[in-house]
């Protein structure tokens, strides 16, 4: 995902829905302003120690003055607020200059039906799944520019690493172990012989 983000020393950066602040452990690494917005207190308290400012608050309504942010993430969150509200939301919070860089889950690479079920019960909240071109729409409807879109975990493998994900609900030691093992195989395969009509996530790159 940082690939392209193309950060600076010199950014700040936001990143929205941060959970326990795990993508602020990686941009931190690049850049030291950083600031994480995350709706369940419980969970941000748990990380919240890498970015420099944590904020307790809902993403469609960001405590931060227009023009703050050089950049601005969102790691597989949208699919659960308004997406127009929330990306007008980081337009809003951007420099002139300034770039959205997000995850958002889509359902275009088929699953068996039974997990399929069980993928939509342990993500009930998700209010929408994206193909390229809704996510694409849904930027342009809040005023941003799309630069680039991609699929990713859509290869064989990655699909295969996906459905072991919905099985074990993405937690636990076997999952950690199963990431940890699988990312980069995962990785060089979707590079190789991934598709670029689907999958189960897309990347987007947006300017003001």
């Amino acid at each position: 995902m940082l690939i392209w983000a193309a950060l600076s020393e010199d950014d700040s950066v936001l990143d929205i829905g941060c959970g326990g602040c795990q993508l602020l452990s990686q941009v931190n690494k690049h850049t030291h302003s950083l600031t994480g917005v995350e709706v369940s207190r419980e969970t941000l308290e748990h990380g919240g120690a890498l970015a420099k400012r944590s904020v307790v608050s809902d993403g469609q309504y960001l405590p931060f003055r227009e023009g703050q942010f050089d950049r601005v993430l969102c790691s597989s969150s949208i699919e659960y607020f308004d997406d127009v509200a929330l990306l007008r939301e980081m337009r809003r919070v951007l420099k002139s200059d300034g770039s959205v860089l997000l995850t958002a889950d889509s359902n275009t690479r088929p699953l068996p039906h039974y997990l399929e079920l069980d993928f939509r019960k342990k993500n009930g909240n998700v209010l929408r799944f994206y193909t390229a071109a809704s996510l694409w729409r849904a930027f342009q409807d809040a005023g941003l520019r799309p630069v680039k879109i991609q699929y990713l975990l859509n290869s064989w493998l990655s699909d295969l690493y996906f459905r072991l994900g919905i099985v074990v609900s993405w937690t636990g030691s076997l999952w950690g172990f199963l990431s940890l093992v699988g990312f980069y195989p995962c990785l060089a395969i979707d590079t190789r012989v991934g598709s670029a009509e689907r999958g189960h996530t897309l990347l987007i790159l947006a300017r003001k």
